[in-house]
């Protein structure tokens, strides 16, 4: 997908391994990840030889509850955002995931008494970010996903209901 982002669009791509994956050293936490993101976009930000004011954050999956944070917190560095099948919160997918659990477990939406939600150290909830989010949001799914499933699936419908 980079390859062909480079050749037809002709732009930079920055790409980074958040601490814990890929070949980075440490263990990853919702406060980690998104310092790392945080350090990539300022690093960015100071570079003189790209356009800093068409900086867009790219997130696909767990990197899309990552790049909507960034971009919230940095209206003024982030002119847009692009989602690619991107979960509604980490809350959610372990409601959809481990179907059992489902009753004791879950976001706002989903029904019982969510008893264990505090079972999730990193919620991610994403939905309740982008509504915070100035910029334009560019938002991609596809109903194949083989980790985000569709009720999990954030999406302009789900911000909608």
């Amino acid at each position: 997908m980079v390859h062909i982002i480079l050749q037809r669009l002709q732009c930079n791509v920055f790409m980074l391994s958040y601490r814990g994956y890929g070949a980075s050293d440490g263990y990853p936490s919702q406060h980690g990840i998104t310092k790392d993101a945080q350090a990539a976009l300022d690093h960015l930000s100071q570079r003189t030889d790209i356009d800093t004011s068409r900086i867009i954050v790219f997130g696909r999956s767990l990197g899309g509850a990552v790049g909507s944070v960034l971009t919230k917190n940095n209206p003024d560095k982030v002119a847009a955002l692009i989602l690619e099948n991107t979960f509604t919160s980490i809350l959610d997918m372990a409601g959809v995931l481990l179907p059992f659990l489902k009753w004791f477990i879950g976001g706002p939406g989903s029904k019982g008494p969510k008893i264990l939600n505090f079972l999730v150290r990193s919620p991610w909830s994403t939905i309740a970010i982008v509504g915070q989010i100035e910029q334009p949001i560019l938002f991609l799914s596809g109903l194949q996903d083989e980790m985000v499933d569709v009720p999990c699936m954030l999406s302009y419908e789900s911000l909608r209901n």
